[in-house]
């Protein structure tokens, strides 16, 4: 990436980080002269004229040099000023637009029962076979769709239980073999009726043992080898989506799960589980995880993964797609590695060299942004009378959350004012 004095095209990226409630540190008509929390909060943002003074809704349209010269943007980082390029009047604006964050959503899929309905077909000495086809959507695939196969062979007296279980312990296998797990694999089962536990209990990823808070109990009667369970994370009973698994021994507070869990660990008191009185028809839940995001490969932003479930040997049962996958929109993973990108804009080209600057990281791990996008030319004098437009964008983050009292409203009332345009972001 250039030089941003001398590069077209040029986008910038400025994060606001949640600064709490009260109203911005530097009243509008006041100089910010310096990093420090006496002009600025770290994080903060500000609109200024060229003078550096801040202005507001109101003085950004009556202010003498805001009027002649144009307004930027400057956000306090650590100890230093980081500055947008100058916009200088509203007809250089051609796009002003606010979207709010939007969730990742990974892919879920189902074979068999699937919350709602539908079931296994059962077949005698029959091998089913479950292929899932990843669907790459970064650079690190190369165009390719790896496969994770499962098969299970069924007796001469099948039933919905015993295939559920062999598959599930044959796709959990398979998906173990990769370096990264791409897709978790689980059970669900269908219960006309279920009993809450009277206790909650602990899990470990890839752990079949499982060991309640107290008392093993649900309703007053205590779990025995053969239970079905229900394990959830809603604190009030378990959904019918929830992952099931049969004890196959009790010992006090311990329980032998029949296929090692394959959920993230989750410690008490943030688990439930209920018993399935009844069980009846039994399904496989398919839900995309997450690949690790490392700042600086671009190809790992897109951490969603999507798969095609294939199946062979199943009579009538299908599979059904109920949960989409959803890339998200101001994730952390998209701003911290814009951020990073960026940078080569302001000189730091070779950020991976550790004698080059280090770049910023005012992204915050886990946070969700709302943006605003706002394109925009500068009229560069490119001599002979001659006049050259340089399109330019300028990306705002702001943490999700924030209130009408804080800076970042007030930055966005700002631009709204100075734009003559809503952005959509509602606070």
């Amino acid at each position: 990436m250039g030089n941003a004095f001398t590069q077209n095209n040029v986008m910038t990226l400025l994060i606001a980080k949640d600064g709490g409630a009260g109203t911005p540190t530097t009243s509008a008509g006041s100089p910010i002269l310096a990093a420090s929390d006496t002009y600025l909060l770290d994080g903060e943002m500000a609109v200024v004229n060229l003078d550096n003074i801040r202005v507001d809704a109101t003085t950004v349209l009556t202010d003498t040099l805001t009027l002649r010269s144009g307004i930027r943007v400057v956000q306090r980082s650590g100890t230093s000023l980081v500055y947008s390029d100058i916009i200088k009047e509203r007809a250089s604006i051609k796009s002003f637009k606010g979207n709010a964050d939007v969730a990742a959503t990974q892919q879920a899929s189902y074979v068999g029962y699937n919350g709602t309905s539908l079931s296994i077909d059962l077949l005698n000495s029959n091998n089913y076979e479950v292929r899932l086809k990843l669907q790459e959507g970064d650079r690190q695939g190369f165009g390719q769709a790896p496969s994770i196969a499962g098969n299970f062979k069924s007796d001469l007296t099948a039933t919905q239980s015993e295939i559920a279980s062999g598959l599930h312990l044959a796709l959990a296998g398979s998906m173990n073999l990769s370096p990264q797990a791409p897709v978790r694999v689980e059970r669900v089962v269908e219960a006309t009726t279920i009993t809450d536990s009277d206790n909650i209990l602990t899990c470990r990823n890839g752990s079949n043992r499982v060991t309640w808070t107290s008392a093993a109990e649900y309703g007053g009667d205590t779990f025995a080898a053969g239970d079905t369970i229900r394990i959830g994370t809603s604190g009030s009973g378990a959904a019918s989506t929830d992952p099931a698994y049969v004890i196959t021994s009790m010992s006090s507070l311990v329980g032998t799960l029949d296929v090692p869990f394959q959920g993230a660990s989750i410690a008490a008191p943030a688990t439930d589980v209920a018993r399935v009185n009844t069980p009846l028809a039994w399904g496989l839940k398919f839900t995309g995880i997450a690949r690790t995001f490392t700042l600086g490969k671009a190809g790992h932003i897109n951490n969603i993964v999507r798969f095609l479930v294939g199946l062979d040997n199943f009579g009538t049962t299908v599979a059904t797609y109920t949960t989409a996958a959803v890339e998200g929109s101001g994730t952390y993973e998209q701003i911290a590695e814009l951020e990073y990108f960026l940078q080569g804009n302001e000189g730091n080209d070779y950020r991976r060299d550790f004698m080059n600057t280090t770049a910023r990281t005012d992204a915050t791990s886990g946070a969700a942004y709302d943006i605003l996008q706002i394109g925009y030319f500068d009229d560069a004098d490119a001599g002979l009378a001659m006049l050259q437009r340089s399109p330019k964008q300028l990306m705002l983050a702001f943490v999700t959350g924030f209130s009408t009292t804080e800076g970042a409203d007030a930055v966005i009332e700002t631009l709204e004012s100075f734009a003559g345009v809503s952005s959509g972001i509602a606070v």
